[in-house]
């Protein structure tokens, strides 16, 4: 009798000590080739840091110059100021650290304050993507007003029609 208890005792031991090693195991092949965002990947991306992307504690400054023509010698300068990614946007990074989620790291959404002398200021949605080198700025129904090319600066048009050059004024 003392015996069959033992060998009970056992298996359930053998099911305990199964279950932590599956467990682990899981873990150690969810995380194992874990790596963020390579810093050397993205590098020279506009509004990317030694780190990567730009951090979600992080605001960003960027002015965007139009090019001159004959009719404007002197061109109009629009101000992006990148604020702080929101709360579930912060928690959200936990997923650039796992394989399987490792796409949404590629790119994310932030608000910024466009200043223009165009028109009046406003608030606007830009999507940062890494993969797709571009900064696509919408406004609050989703539509593209304009867009930065994330290798050279570039400022294009929704029509891909050059509006000049911008470049980083504070990060």
């Amino acid at each position: 009798m003392i015996r069959v208890h033992a060998v009970k005792r056992g298996l359930g031991a053998t099911r305990n000590t199964f279950a932590v090693c599956l467990c682990v195991a899981l873990l150690a092949l969810i995380s194992s080739p874990a790596r963020a965002q390579d810093k050397h990947e993205f590098a020279g991306q506009f509004l990317t840091n030694k780190q990567g992307e730009l951090c979600t504690m992080c605001e960003a400054d960027v002015s965007c110059a139009a090019v001159a023509t004959e009719e404007q010698p002197t061109p109009a300068q629009t101000k992006l100021h990148f604020l702080k990614r929101d709360f579930w946007g912060q928690i959200s990074t936990v997923l650039d650290y796992f394989p399987l989620t490792r796409k949404y790291g590629l790119y994310h959404s932030r608000d910024v304050q466009v200043k223009s002398g165009e028109g009046p200021d406003m608030t606007a949605n830009a999507k940062l993507d890494l993969e797709a080198k571009r900064i696509d700025v919408t406004d609050r129904n989703g539509t593209l007003l304009f867009w930065i090319d994330r290798t050279d600066g570039a400022w294009k048009g929704p029509d891909n029609t050059p509006r000049g050059q911008c470049t980083v004024e504070k990060m």
